[in-house]
């Protein structure tokens, strides 16, 4: 295949001259905006930092129904937080290090439950710090009996902090949580500025519902090659992104639990033109290595946001959620989370890439330019030819 063309954030690939036709479809920006996510895995403890150096290390052992997390911003001084949620009861007067009775037993912790059988215990600040200092150079954390899942192992929890210790900026620092020193806190890196992604409210007209059926026809190989042969009554759908441009989501795959699409970038009123979409996200993330398949995706033009949401389990323990924002031009990425290895509660992963919202806009109601662009005359002899990524 190709090298890819950039116009904007949309992309045009050609194919060799063996092939049918010419292939266009999204490419990525240059670069998200920010640090680079980090998500790196010591035993039995993980480290997640995302775009503005925001760091969290977190309890990480397979099939555990439980959570300890050690969170903290960027900057100088800083506080940590540490969290402890579990499926049970949580009492702090039941915790061990050890087998022993610890110090965690005498702080403030804030406790917390809901109706779903799920309580949890936080600390802040100082008491943070001395029960990370507890935990740090133990062998195992014990919830207490009135806890589902009572014992969680900290191997790894050292050489977890130490990472982020050194990913903020914080090593042989008075703030350091592993090895602290007499170096000045100015040294600690600031926190990188989020970006601004502005709501885009969708002001053109809907996309017709035929719409979605014509990309299907028109590009039939395409899902013919790529997706589950035959689909159960496929939920597609169009979605107007501004006059002349709509967003057309194409089921693909289906699951007792999930559904997954194939998204384009349509002409309104030239479906045999349609682009194939692919999503920007962090490097080495599932959205990644799934590319342009998009799970249980939906689309609201309120804000003018792509949602995108995969289980990696049923239990949702793992997987990953996304959010890009259509700015008229193309997707930008807003918010993105993600947990590869299934553990902790549902739905409890950290972020990989975080943006600020501005309120709502006025939309323009013309084309976007830079879909227009690569719709253009590269993608003009791309009549009937079928869509690659």
């Amino acid at each position: 295949m190709g090298a890819w063309i950039v116009v904007g954030t949309i992309g045009v690939t050609s194919v060799s001259a063996g092939e049918a036709g010419t292939v266009a479809s999204m490419a990525l920006p240059p670069a998200l905006v920010g640090a680079a996510p980090v998500y790196r895995q010591y035993r039995d403890w993980l480290l997640v930092c995302d775009n503005a150096l925001r760091c969290e290390v977190s309890a990480m052992v397979e099939d555990a129904q439980h959570a300890v997390r050690i969170m903290r911003e960027a900057g100088p001084q800083t506080p940590v937080t540490l969290r402890v949620e579990a499926m049970g009861a949580l009492d702090a007067d039941l915790l061990r290090i050890d087998d022993s009775p610890t110090v965690l037993q005498t702080l403030p912790w804030e406790a917390g439950a809901d109706d779903n059988h799920h309580s949890d215990l936080t600390l802040t600040g100082e008491a943070a710090r001395r029960a990370v200092a507890e935990l740090r150079d133990a062998r195992q954390l014990d919830l207490g009996d009135t806890a589902d899942d009572p014992i969680v192992s900290l191997m790894g929890l050292t050489a977890a902090l130490q990472a982020m210790d050194e990913a903020q900026g914080r090593l042989d620092t008075p703030g350091a949580l592993v090895r602290t020193g007499p170096l000045r806190e100015s040294r600690v890196h600031a926190p990188a500025a989020l970006p601004v992604v502005p709501a885009y409210p969708i002001a053109a007209a809907p996309a017709p519902a035929m719409l979605a059926s014509a990309v299907r026809k028109t590009h039939a190989q395409v899902l013919a090659d790529r997706c589950e042969q035959p689909l159960q009554g496929p939920r597609d759908s169009a979605h107007a992104l501004d006059a002349d441009v709509a967003l057309v989501l194409l089921e693909c795959q289906q699951t007792t639990t999930q559904r997954r699409f194939l998204g384009f970038i349509v002409p309104r009123t030239q479906p045999e033109r349609a682009l194939g979409l692919v999503l920007p996200a962090p490097a080495g993330s599932g959205a990644v290595t799934d590319g342009p398949l998009l799970t249980s995706a939906w689309f609201d033009p309120d804000t003018g946001t792509l949602t995108v949401a995969h289980k990696g389990s049923g239990l949702a323990d793992c997987g990953y959620f996304g959010q890009w924002r259509f700015d008229g031009q193309g997707f930008a990425l807003a918010t993105y989370l993600e947990q590869q290895t299934c553990t902790g509660l549902p739905y409890a992963w950290p972020a990989w890439y975080r943006s600020l919202t501005q309120p709502p806009a006025s939309a323009s109601s013309g084309a976007s330019s830079a879909a227009r662009a690569a719709m253009g005359p590269a993608a003009a002899s791309a009549a009937a030819a079928s869509i690659a990524w």
